[in-house]
């Protein structure tokens, strides 16, 4: 597989600069403050010492062996590194560099120049144009990103650097942590169906998060998304849906982008669970990595506020999900539990009197009683509202077996601490809207999970008849 790209023993940085600020330094001083335990070896023709490490002019110098090359110089000095890095019998290289297929003919053939170095020497190839790879479980940072995730595990792998980053910043903000990260910028030679079958067989990962402008073979792509959904979620933000994206991807990384439908369909037949926007990515991530799958559609939503529960009525009917009616023996369980003013039906209406006990007594009932499927939490600020309390009394009693997810609406005076919610395994909205988007995509994904299995009926042929026919046209 990946072994030498994701887990290397030794690293060497080809083109290691002393200049802060260049993407050289930033890739070494990433390796060194990122603690990797292996040897990290800095090449630059101008030799010396850089972050207390012995600067070798050529990587030929280097006495031992080496697993991964981040070649981080110019995209004409490119092929000239990969050489180097061949001869060193290394198994992977990283090109950092932009100035390939996405910038015309030229650089063009300086990309397949780069790509027959690499497959005559049996090297894979990780971009060009890229960021680089992070594995934190190894704690390894071999790209320039400005920050290190912390460890978790969800995997992320992006066709751009930038967007890489913001998704390492955005997993870092909901305290949801990251197990490996993939720039894998032009494709050149690892795709994303590489990294795919790499992260369904990686233990450290529990939900994978993609972001792509195009996919580079169709039917692997579908298998290795199929082989991969059987095991975790995978989200995915595919871009370039529309005639402008279109044009942008080309311009960004060289890609031709193909119809939107066909992608729509090898997503769904995949189990990938595809975000349309880059919020709904991780608000569906998030869900996916925290909670269980629901078992259907019939999902409960408990409010303190008339107007959210209309607003959340209205986002799960419009998702396609069921705003279930409560049964008799519900209804009355939930009345001897409640304050007087609360407004029994679904959405249940605690009114402004509900207090933190009150929301866990209905997700209780609810879980018990076992005819809804998911529960969606409204939180409107009122006047005895008490958002830390609530969400204590929601997670003590969460149940493991039936999903649970909250929308905060407000700002900041009623949403408890980021990491006190994550750390409890409560997904949180500012919405009522985004959690319902989110719950959708665990419904669908659930759904997939219990297909029954593919069935290939045969039927007897008559193949010297059909070759007539044909022939005959």
């Amino acid at each position: 597989m990946l072994d030498r790209l994701f887990s290397p023993r030794s690293i060497a940085v080809i083109g290691a600069s002393k200049t802060v600020g260049k993407v050289g330094y930033l890739t070494l001083s990433n390796l060194v403050q990122s603690g990797f335990q292996g040897p990290i070896v800095p090449v630059n023709s101008a030799g010396g010492e850089l972050l207390g490490l012995p600067v070798y002019k050529h990587l030929a110098d280097y006495p031992d062996a080496i697993d991964l090359v981040v070649i981080a110089v110019p995209a004409e000095m490119v092929p000239a590194a990969a050489s180097e890095a061949v001869a060193k019998k290394a198994g992977a290289v990283v090109v950092v560099a932009s100035g390939f297929k996405e910038a015309g003919p030229e650089g063009r053939a300086l990309e397949d120049e780069l790509i027959a170095i690499c497959r005559r020497g049996g090297v894979r190839l990780l971009g060009p144009n890229c960021l680089g790879v992070i594995n934190t479980a190894i704690r390894m940072n071999a790209s320039f990103s400005r920050r290190i995730p912390q460890a978790g595990s969800m995997a992320i792998f992006s066709q751009s650097g930038a967007l890489c980053t913001a998704m390492m910043d955005i997993a870092d903000e909901r305290e949801l942590g990251v197990s490996k990260a993939i720039s894998i910028g032009n494709k050149a030679d690892i795709t994303e169906v590489d990294v795919l079958e790499a992260l369904a067989e990686d233990e450290d990962t529990r939900v994978i998060v993609g972001y792509l402008e195009d996919i580079s073979d169709g039917d692997r792509f579908v298998k290795a998304a199929e082989a991969a959904s059987n095991r975790k979620p995978v989200v995915i933000l595919k871009a370039g849906t529309t005639t402008a994206g279109s044009r942008a991807a080309a311009n960004h990384t060289g890609v031709l982008v193909g119809k939107d439908t066909a992608y729509g369909a090898a997503f769904k037949r995949a189990g990938i669970c595809r975000a349309d926007t880059f919020d709904a990515l991780f608000d569906s991530a998030t869900a996916l990595a925290l909670q269980p799958t629901p078992k259907g559609d019939r999902v409960l939503i408990i409010t303190n506020s008339g107007g959210s529960g209309t607003i959340s009525a209205d986002a799960v009917e419009k998702a396609g999900l069921n705003v279930a009616t409560l049964g008799e023996e519900l209804a009355r369980q939930l009345r001897r539990a409640l304050p007087a003013a609360a407004f029994i039906d679904n959405p249940i209406d605690i009114s402004a009197a509900a207090e933190p006990r009150h929301y866990a007594a209905a997700i209780d009932i609810a879980a018990a009683e076992g005819s809804f499927d998911a529960v969606l939490i409204v939180l409107a600020p009122q006047y005895m509202t008490e958002p830390a309390a609530t969400v204590r009394a929601i997670v003590a009693h969460l149940d493991e077996n039936m999903p649970v997810l909250a929308a905060f609406l407000g700002g900041g005076d009623i949403m408890p601490s980021r990491q006190e919610l994550a750390a409890a395994g409560l997904p949180f909205y500012d919405s009522p809207e985004r959690a319902v988007t989110a719950l959708k995509a665990m419904y669908e994904y659930g759904v997939w999970q219990r297909r029954p299995a593919r069935q290939v009926v045969r039927f007897p042929v008559n193949r010297r008849r059909v070759e007539r026919i044909i022939y005959r046209r």
